[in-house]
């Protein structure tokens, strides 16, 4: 595991003492909920995270899981290459999620995706990457974040290169010997899960949320 990246979230998303910090922000997901088959495994896979963390982790809840399809705005984030080219970086939040909420109002619905888990990485946190299951799951995510980046203005530097994700959880700190120990066990335990179970799912239809935090991702507009 890579653990260079480990607690970078803590002072923005989470405190040091792993409890969560205010972060407002919107984003198109795709929610992974217990309705879904892939939502078990999931499940199987957190628990063996559980199983092995010894403090490094903060975990977020089964209810907070998704796969990000285009990442939108946070308000701690204003910086050009992390923006819209069509909103001032000064502008009140309150008018990005009305303006990316309408963007999202008026593109053509994701077709039928499905994704296949790919394996366990460390992304600043503990995530399970996803890949789409065919070329044309590929082609059917890409014309969909194409197209709100020509409507909304946001275009990231990995736009093109965006690794597809679930996160289980947020690092709080660099790993000693043995917790790090313990997390590359957790490592090669899922990733044999994931290889051996062949896992794959249908997306839900993306929706355009808006968050407060990283523990609960609402299809309502919230307080700015």
């Amino acid at each position: 595991m890579d653990f260079t990246r480990f607690g970078y979230s803590v002072g923005s998303k989470f405190n040091v003492d792993g409890s969560i910090r205010r972060f407002p922000g919107n984003t198109i997901i795709s929610k992974i909920t217990p309705d879904m088959p892939v939502f078990t495994h999931i499940q199987d896979i957190n628990n063996m995270l559980r199983e092995s963390d010894d403090g490094c982790v903060a975990f977020l809840p089964a209810e907070s899981w998704h796969m990000t399809v285009m990442e939108g705005l946070c308000d701690q984030e204003r910086n050009p290459a992390f923006w819209t080219t069509k909103l001032r970086l000064d502008v009140n939040f309150a008018e990005t999620d009305k303006f990316l909420a309408d963007a999202f109002a008026n593109i053509e619905p994701l077709k039928q995706t499905k994704m296949v888990l790919v394996c366990i990485r460390e992304l600043g946190g503990t995530i399970i990457n996803l890949r789409p299951e065919s070329g044309s799951d590929a082609e059917n995510l890409r014309r969909y974040r194409d197209e709100f980046t020509e409507v909304s203005g946001i275009r990231f530097p990995r736009h093109d290169k965006y690794t597809f994700h679930i996160s289980l959880g947020y690092g709080l700190h660099m790993p000693n010997d043995i917790q790090r120990k313990k997390l590359n066990i957790f490592e090669q335990r899922a990733n044999d899960y994931i290889k051996k179970q062949d896992i794959h799912f249908i997306l839900k239809p993306p929706v355009f949320t808006y968050f407060d935090d990283m523990l609960y991702f609402s299809e309502q507009p919230v307080a700015r």
